[in-house]
């Protein structure tokens, strides 16, 4: 039975055999060989040798076949590299001489430097898209946060000329906690544009030290009130 079985997976190795073998005649020896031998040893050393050796002439077929194929494809990019090279002595090419006109090759540098021309100016162009449509979204987006801002923003008193007006003291050091916290007053000369500045008198109404005479509001926030008060009390 076991001599079956073996006989019977020597000769099943040896019909996978078939096609990758050469020569047909030395599978169909092959198989009279096992189907009538009595020793089973030798045969399947024979078999193992046999698959090895195959394998091995079916590996470096293909590896040929490969070369072959790589080295025809290699062979036209050379030929058409050669056709299409100027010549140092007629100063054109060979294919120019045979037919005329010039061969037009991916390799050519006019064709080359048109499309590389090309693919920068249409990345330029998208580039230029995409800056503005950020752009675009950039004031939309200030715009919306302007107007959200001034949703909740408190109205910027207009001054007029002839106003009363005291400027608040932002700069503090040592010694100036019981100085007076405001500047002034003084009378507005000149109305802004922008409400977040304005012109005051060059010298304040009441003697106090000079000071420049324009001022920002906001943190030197101008208080009339005070203003109307000090003026007041200063007249009392």
């Amino acid at each position: 039975m076991y001599k079956n079985a073996l006989k019977e997976d020597l000769i099943r190795v040896v019909e996978d055999l078939d096609g990758t073998v050469e020569s047909t005649d030395t599978i169909a020896k092959l198989k009279t060989k096992i189907e009538k031998s009595s020793t089973f040893e030798s045969d399947a050393d024979f078999v193992k040798t046999l698959i090895k050796n195959c394998i091995d002439e079916r590996v470096s077929r293909n590896e040929r076949e490969a070369t072959l194929e790589k080295q025809k494809i290699e062979l036209a990019k050379l030929q058409r590299t050669l056709n299409s090279t100027i010549s140092r002595s007629t100063q054109m090419t060979p294919f120019q001489l045979l037919t005329g006109v010039k061969m037009r090759t991916k390799q050519d540098l006019e064709i080359l430097k048109l499309l590389e021309q090309e693919i920068v100016e249409t990345f330029t162009e998208n580039r230029e898209k995409i800056r503005e449509e950020a752009k675009r979204n950039i004031l939309k987006m200030q715009e919306e946060n302007c107007r959200n801002f001034n949703k909740k923003r408190k109205k910027a008193y207009q001054y007029e000329i002839g106003d009363i007006v005291a400027i608040q003291r932002t700069q503090f050091r040592t010694g100036l906690k019981l100085r007076p916290k405001f500047f002034g007053p003084y009378e507005v000369v000149k109305s802004l544009s922008v409400p977040s500045f304005l012109y005051v008198s060059d010298s304040p109404l009441v003697s106090m030290k000079k000071k420049r005479n324009k001022y920002r509001c906001g943190q030197r926030t101008v208080w009339l009130a005070v203003v109307e008060s000090v003026v007041e009390s200063s007249s009392n």
